[in-house]
């Protein structure tokens, strides 16, 4: 699903998957997020030209099975961006850096009942083309995108369907 502008693909993901059937695998992607967030609360700022989308996980694994998702979810950032500029690493639990400034955000939500997981949303962020120029003044000078790293425009489809394979 794609909708141009959205308060948080991880919220309304969430209110999908909690008001009717939700596929395994359904991708919630938006052109920029109004209220996006990343762990402890925090912000994450979300204009136009990024990749911003949570992918909606139906888990049958035991919790116990379910620790290494965060860490399977930045080394599948790692791998995708790799490709695009060498050097990018995950900054445990959900962040993946290039050098000394970030490139990319992921924010797991688990809601359980009990001993089992009910659903999983899995946020991804990527700055692609929009210029950490153009963030906020307290973000511009942490963050870096594809662009910055390369003076190159992406298609931000070819890039979510090189994330969709690195997940299957």
């Amino acid at each position: 699903f794609y909708l141009e502008k959205v308060d948080s693909t991880n919220s309304w993901a969430r209110r999908a998957v909690e008001t009717g059937p939700v596929p395994e695998g359904t991708i919630f992607a938006a052109g920029s997020q109004e209220g996006g967030r990343g762990r402890l609360g925090r912000t994450w700022v979300s204009p136009a030209g990024g990749l911003w989308f949570t992918v909606a996980l139906i888990p049958t694994r035991p919790i116990a099975e379910l620790g290494g998702l965060s860490l399977m979810a930045g080394l599948t950032a790692v791998n995708v961006l790799s490709a695009f500029v060498p050097g990018c690493r995950v900054k445990w639990p959900n962040d993946v850096y290039l050098g000394d400034k970030k490139i990319a955000g992921i924010l797991l939500e688990m809601v359980r009942e009990s001993d089992k997981i009910s659903y999983v949303i899995a946020g991804i962020g990527v700055n692609v083309n929009n210029s950490a120029g153009s963030l906020p003044e307290g973000v511009a000078g942490k963050a870096i995108s594809l662009r910055d790293c390369t003076g190159r425009l992406y298609s931000l489809n070819l890039i979510l369907t090189r994330f969709l394979k690195q997940l299957e």
